[in-house]
């Protein structure tokens, strides 16, 4: 029993009891005879009141609430076997309890009965395996039947105890006001999980809405009555309810929302310095709600003129963006409203009147100030939704767009801080988000856009950056003409781009060896003319592709086909030579060697240690990144070499896109895998692994390992996935135990980052340093939990947990090996090189304080154990009875894995059911946990 040393308090154990009971509950029902579930269900609604004293954990309170909606709920799914009725019966379960809530205002028992209250729906609103079809149905079914009793109560409850905890609060009675002020809490908990499914007729008419409304004025409850709000503004108008009834429920929301923000532009118009952080908060919440009113419901009050324009005219006072508010108002009317392509002629003349005339007033203005430039491109590229469904004036906007571009000058002293490049980027953006909204109705404009991007190249006026934006536009245009349109686009604009890439000269001069590196950041517009190819590669592959609409209209199927798949062969070797050079950086022996200005170099930028601290960017920092991609083509004028900052953001943006071509390079299927070598790919990606730093480790793991590992197919598993996953593994075991040890030890994370500050508070630098490590952490759980995914683990039976136990044959065991082809986790566990680093991370995971991290490993978990039930494989079997099971009750006892009991305690239970008779383990660990709450 030693190891239950580790459990601080009794609160862990007694919420995984609860779970446990929850999950006797839900699989187990059917077993109970009708005395004993009536038996249970009385002991749950007692304990639950037992357990309401304000002394009590709200965990245990909470999951004492969900053990009486289970009960509940599965009380009336087995009364509609024998015969329909509603829900009501629920109700009625706990209305000896509620009545003495209404009649004595017991604040301790409201707040739990708002809590079960808040649980019945769960399995509606949150989907679960365990329960669907007919039986969510008949769930949905009797909780609707039950509004008229559910949602009264809740109201009452919401009243009565806002009330008190305001006059508790006037007579400085902290304490009771805080007891009233938790039953609010769990009230509008209960209610906003009514407020995603239930009819928005039922939530005013029993006084829902309003009441929520007269809480956005209570600063202890704003927030929270604001959720409610974001939920309903965005519940689209069912087709069997009464328009007009509707309307008058969303216009009730409206002027709720209406009123508070009006009050709060009233505040910071009058006392500015009065407004704080959380005011702020409160107010982005009602912007929220607003746009989502405005995008899902403007019709409810769009017949009111007036209302109207005050909705629009606060919208854009809160916002403080009239570009945006245009941009909503047309996404709105065009994009938003899927009734206008079948609308009546005369709204469509109306509307068409209206928007022809902005756009000709659009058209008209002569501009000549940058920033004011970079706005008209804004206005007209939100134009996009109004261009679709009227194509004639496609060819103006886009002439007015190159004749903006023109008009700035290309050639600047120092782009880093040039308004004038900072506009001609966001005209040449324009052209991609025109292209998206406008859809087809810009292909017939691509041949006369092309020829004047030919043109403007000849004359040197079009700078490398802008051509690769303009050249993603292209493939967003020729996205909507289908995939023959796309080959011709592609073959276009990648064809001047390979002559260069694949040439031996550079290759030999700049890639054999770590000095070539620092030769070729001497070379500046050969420098910035690779990192173009590179990061243009990214976009070929992000914007090329079938589009699910071309897919249904052709019987083509095979990956081979893919408009990017025959220029894979000539794209990624060179790629693969420039990265792993990079990485060759890194490494101590080159690192001595490198001159001082390629080490500083390599250091973290402002941006990014801005970014880990979660602190804003100064507007200098953001300045010069907008320029991190290089797209001024050859720095500052009369600067033949890059200084440090450039050479950084060209090391970054290389490493960035590189990674990211690789992993949507794999996503293209088997013609990735085969015309590359796996044995090269491992060696320019991991052959430095040990000097990698966690920032450049978590971002190769995110943007290429992921990809290749999901993509692979399955026979080319043994040529891939070991050379990448056993030095991947080995290396991500000893540094993260390392650091995390670190971390428990001192307080302070140990990584290999550098940060580029030689003074600084010590309090940031931990808090970089832990940021960094748990953002590895994170995604090697993604791997895993990736790993372990379905459609990587085709050949395992899913483990059902429902009905009684026993629902897989574990009677003859197969061989591990039978699972070495059709499962990815099986395919792991065979070679014992790349389990080994794995397992034992899974064992640490659970003693790191780190839930998000758990919540991913549970996955991998869950399927290796699901091996160890279904092979015959002892030692495997002996890991998971005896190392993974105390290694998962530790994890019960951590703070931070509370979130994660459940998921927790199902891997206990899997292992407990299905591997007792065939381990001793489970059962001695089982033994010591019983004796010891008892």
């Amino acid at each position: 029993m030693g190891f239950f040393n580790i459990l601080d308090t009794l609160t862990f154990m007694t919420l995984s009891i609860f779970l446990l009971l929850q999950h006797l509950v839900r699989l187990r029902w059917e077993e109970l005879s009708p005395s004993e579930r009536r038996d249970f269900a009385k002991v749950s609604v007692d304990l639950m009141s037992e357990i309401a004293s304000p002394s009590e954990e709200w965990s245990l309170k909470s999951q004492s609430a969900a053990l009486v909606a289970e009960v509940g709920a599965h009380i009336y799914l087995n009364s509609q076997k024998r015969r329909p009725r509603s829900l009501a019966g629920v109700v009625s379960f706990t209305n000896l309890l509620t009545y003495n809530v209404l009649t004595s205002y017991l604040k301790n028992q409201a707040e739990v009965v708002s809590m079960m209250l808040r649980w019945l729906p769960e399995d509606i609103t949150v989907h679960n395996e365990d329960l669907e079809g007919d039986r969510r149905r008949l769930l949905l079914r009797g909780l609707t039947q039950s509004l008229p009793e559910i949602l009264p109560l809740l109201y009452n409850l919401l009243e009565r105890h806002f009330g008190a905890a305001m006059n508790e609060a006037s007579r400085q009675q902290v304490d009771l006001a805080k007891q009233h002020a938790a039953v609010v809490i769990a009230c509008l908990n209960a209610i906003n999980a009514y407020a995603e499914w239930a009819p928005v007729l039922d939530l005013s008419r029993y006084g829902i809405i309003n009441g929520c409304g007269a809480l956005l004025s209570s600063p202890d409850f704003r927030l929270h009555a604001c959720d409610f709000f974001k939920l309903v503004c965005s519940r689209k108008r069912p087709s069997d309810v009464s328009g007009t009834e509707f309307d008058a429920a969303i216009s009730s929301l409206f002027q709720s929302l209406m009123n508070v923000s009006r009050e709060f532009l009233y505040r910071s118009a009058s006392c500015a310095a009065g407004i704080d952080e959380s005011d702020y908060e409160f107010a982005e919440c009602i912007c929220e709600s607003l746009v989502s009113l405005g995008s899902t419901n403007l019709q409810c009050i769009a017949t009111d003129g007036g209302v109207l324009a005050l909705y629009l005219e606060q919208d854009v006072a809160v916002l403080d963006s009239q570009q945006l508010a245009f941009d909503c108002i047309v996404a709105t009317v065009f994009d938003g409203f899927s009734e206008f392509a079948g609308g009546s002629s005369d709204v469509h003349f109306s509307l068409r009147g209206i928007f022809e005339g902005l756009l000709q007033q659009l058209l008209s203005l002569k501009l000549t100030e940058p920033e004011l430039i970079k706005m008209h491109g804004h206005y007209l590229d939100a134009m996009g939704p109004f261009l679709k469904y009227f194509p004639d004036a496609v060819g103006n906007v886009i002439s007015k767009l190159f004749e903006m571009l023109t008009s700035l000058p290309h050639i600047v002293k120092d782009p880093a801080t040039s308004t004038s490049r900072v506009a001609r980027l966001q005209i040449c953006t324009s052209f991609i988000r025109i292209a998206k909204t406008a859809d087809k109705s810009v292909l017939p404009h691509m041949k006369s856009i092309a020829d004047t991007m030919a043109y403007m190249q000849r004359e040197g006026t079009l700078l490398r950056g802008e051509h690769n934006i303009l050249g993603e536009a292209f493939l967003v245009m020729a996205s909507a003409a289908g995939a023959q349109q796309q080959q011709e686009v592609l073959a276009w604009l990648l064809e001047p781009l390979s002559q260069q890439w694949i040439q031996s000269e550079w290759q030999n001069c700049y890639l054999s060896d770590p000095m070539g590196l620092v030769r070729l950041c001497s070379n500046t517009p050969f420098m910035w003319s690779l990192f173009h190819t590179v990061t243009f590669f990214e976009k070929a592959l992000k914007r090329s592709g079938h589009r699910k609409s071309n897919l249904n209209t052709t019987s083509v199927t095979s990956q081979d086909l893919h408009p990017m798949a025959h220029h894979l062969s000539w794209m990624l070797p060179p790629l693969l030579k420039l990265l792993r050079v990079i990485h060759c950086l890194w490494s101590p022996s080159v690192y001595q060697t490198l001159p001082p200005e390629m080490r500083a170099a390599m250091t973290m930028a402002d941006v990014e240690r801005y970014s880990l601290l979660g602190e804003a960017i100064p507007k200098f920092s953001k300045v010069s990144s907008v320029y991190a991609d290089g797209s001024f083509d050859g720095g500052k004028e009369g600067q033949s070499e890059a200084n440090e900052s450039d050479v950084r953001n060209w090391l970054k943006g290389i490493r960035d896109s590189g990674y990211c071509v690789l992993g949507l390079s794999a996503t293209i299927g088997d013609t990735f895998f085969k015309c590359l070598d796996a044995n090269y790919v491992a060696v320019a990606l991991m052959e430095n692994l040990q000097s990698m730093e966690f920032r450049h480790m978590r971002q190769l793991i995110h943007s290429s390992v992921v990809y290749v590992v999901k993509s692979c197919p399955a026979d080319m598993w043994e040529t891939w996935l070991e050379v990448l996953l056993h030095p991947l593994f080995i290396h991500c075991q000893k540094a993260i135990s390392s650091s995390w040890a670190s971390v428990m030890r001192e307080g302070r994370a140990q990584v290999p980052d550098s940060f580029g500050v030689q003074n600084g508070p010590d309090m940031k630098l931990e808090v970089m340093e832990e940021k960094l490590l748990r953002d590895l952490t994170r995604e090697i759980a993604n791997l895993l939990s990736t790993m372990a995914s379905p459609g990587l683990n085709p050949g395992l039976p899913v483990l059902e947990h429902s009905g009684p136990v026993g629902r897989i044959d574990v009677s003859s065991p197969k061989d591990l090996l039978a699972f070495k082809s059709n499962s990815m986790v099986g395919f792991l566990l065979n070679h014992k090189n790349v389990a080994l680093p794995t397992l034992q991370i899974c064992l640490e995971v659970f003693t790191w304080t780190d839930g998000e991290t758990t919540t991913k490993v549970c996955c991998f978990c869950g399927v290796v154990v699901l091996l160890a039930i279904l092979t015959n494989n002892v030692e495997l079997r002996e890991f998971v009875s005896k190392d993974l099971f105390s290694a998962v009750i530790r994890g019960l006892a951590m703070e931070s894995n509370a979130v994660n009991s459940a998921d927790l305690v199902n891997l206990c239970r899997e292992i407990v059911i299905y591997l007792s008779d065939r381990d001793p383990a489970p059962r001695q660990v089982s033994f010591c946990l019983f004796v010891y709450i008892n």
